[in-house]
């Protein structure tokens, strides 16, 4: 292989590395605002918005987006792992559990948050 082609391969594995990485931690933060209370509060660092209620399709859809994929991507994942007889990657990568997992975390957020009462002095709330 030439010298400039393994460089692009190289800088090809980098950067999906690093859009790896920045999806684990997108879904880490997502799975963890679900049950934490800046999840329905918008934190104080955030200009304009802090200390409004998170609007609960902002966590909701994307919760829900990312669970899918992970859901779909679990089952190749975990038969490719199978056949190859490598289970360690199952421990590696946790998709068949973590799928599931954030999705019960977004019905649970969707839920709770659609039981909460109306503040007064709100459109709904009079």
């Amino acid at each position: 292989m030439p010298a400039g082609a393994q460089a692009q391969v190289v800088g090809e594995m980098r950067l999906q590395g690093l859009l790896l990485g920045a999806a684990a931690v997108a879904g880490a933060v997502l799975t963890a605002g679900l049950v934490a209370r800046w999840g329905e509060v918008w934190p104080r660092w955030m200009p304009v918005l802090h200390g409004r209620p998170v609007p609960v399709a902002a966590a909701v859809v994307p919760g829900t987006v990312i669970a899918l994929a992970i859901c779909s991507a679990a089952v190749p994942m975990a038969s490719m792992a199978v056949a190859a007889d490598q289970l360690w990657m199952l421990l590696l990568f946790p998709l068949p559990v973590w799928g599931p997992a954030l999705g019960a975390a977004t019905l649970a957020y969707a839920l709770r948050r659609r039981s909460e009462r109306e503040r007064p002095g709100t459109i709904g709330g009079s």
